[in-house]
């Protein structure tokens, strides 16, 4: 027998919420560490959400308020841009199991009637690159099997410490490649501001402007429209290291366990959780 809350946990959702008040947030936190006992003891454990699932409210609470605290974005802004694409979206989420709150989220979005969002937005001003365009530039010939990268964002009080920033940030990239690949996915686009595209860089991730474009304005922010072939991540990611280490063997001491981390997986594929039903 399937109970009133495994119901709900199941449940098609039409609304989005971003603004969760009073003890919904916490309840809702609650309730997915309840319902879905994590697998991993440690601190930080990431979960795929489907946007359609009441859980992915907890990452788009996230996304608000990094984004208003970063970049000015308000709820309206939020709901015009990302809108459409809410039941074709997916959303990595990392939970803090010690204070039992979402501390970070990736938000993938799937190819669907709505189309992807990167591809739409390029395809207006002032890129004005037509999908046709990309898909012949980037060898993409299935768009089903494109992720598209809407959102990454983490909280501040896990970006201020540097060992805090790595657990939640590289369990987010991690994740995210282990999940794509999973799921058949074979590209990724994405448009990112400059601070997360150097972040990105400095780990080996072989990201590169769709179809060589410069970067340009995007939701209030100077971004980058990015290409990556995933079957080449973890061969990109260790050669970065290798180079690193011969020529510049100071940042390979201060990079090295983190690509190891995001190419590898060492300490964070126990830390990846079942897909939330």
């Amino acid at each position: 027998m399937t109970t009133g809350t495994e119901m709900d946990d199941v449940r098609t959702r039409t609304t989005a919420r971003y603004e969760l008040h009073g003890n919904v947030a916490a309840d809702l936190a609650e309730q997915l560490l309840t319902l879905h006992p994590p697998t991993s003891p440690r601190r930080f454990v990431c979960y795929p959400i489907p946007g359609t699932s009441r859980f992915a409210d907890l990452g788009r609470q996230v996304e608000l308020e990094v984004f208003g605290d970063v970049f000015g974005n308000d709820l309206a802004e939020l709901v015009a841009e990302y809108g459409p694409y809410e039941p074709a979206s997916v959303f990595l989420v990392v939970m803090d199991q010690r204070r039992r709150r979402a501390a970070g989220v990736f938000r993938m979005i799937e190819n669907s009637a709505a189309g992807l969002k990167t591809l739409n937005d390029i395809a207006g001003e002032p890129l004005s690159l037509p999908r046709a365009e990309v898909l012949a530039h980037h060898g993409i010939a299935d768009l089903d099997r494109v992720w598209d990268v809407g959102t990454l964002a983490v909280r501040p009080e896990y970006r201020r410490s540097g060992t805090r920033r790595r657990n939640v940030s590289l369990l987010l990239y991690r994740a995210f490649y282990v999940y794509a690949l999973r799921a058949g996915m074979e590209h990724v686009v994405t448009a990112i501001d400059s601070h997360a595209h150097r972040a990105m860089l400095a780990l080996g991730v072989p990201f590169v402007p769709i179809c060589d474009s410069e970067p340009f304005d995007y939701i209030g922010s100077s971004c980058t429209a990015l290409y990556g072939h995933l079957p080449e991540f973890q061969a990109k990611v260790e050669e970065r290291s290798r180079r690193l280490r011969i020529r510049r063997p100071l940042a390979w001491c201060l990079l090295a366990g983190p690509m190891r981390k995001i190419a590898r997986g060492r300490g964070l594929d126990e830390r990846l959780q079942p897909p939330v039903g």
